[in-house]
């Protein structure tokens, strides 16, 4: 295709389909979700590892079981927000 600058238009060469790099004998996925049927205390558990409290929210977008678990933790860590931004949003 030709532009208007008289610049040719070269279209992109179509991708590769993407190989499964997966160890032989790994389940292809059978569409379980095995982390959300951990206990809850080990779902908290691995909240706390993210050590920040707007990850931990962000997680319950992953499914319905992970909505408003990061409420339960005991200790919220706020990054890069200012004192001002905390208070607002608590009170």
């Amino acid at each position: 295709m030709e532009l208007r600058s008289g610049r040719r238009l070269r279209s992109l060469p179509t991708p590769r389909p993407r190989c499964s790099r997966r160890p032989p004998g790994f389940p292809d996925g059978d569409g379980s979700d095995r982390i959300s049927a951990l206990p809850d205390e080990m779902l908290l558990e691995i909240l706390v590892r993210l050590r920040c409290a707007r990850a931990a929210a962000h997680t319950s977008g992953l499914s319905r079981r992970w909505r408003g678990l990061w409420k339960q933790l005991l200790e919220l860590s706020f990054r890069d927000m200012s004192d001002d931004t905390i208070g607002a949003a608590l009170f």
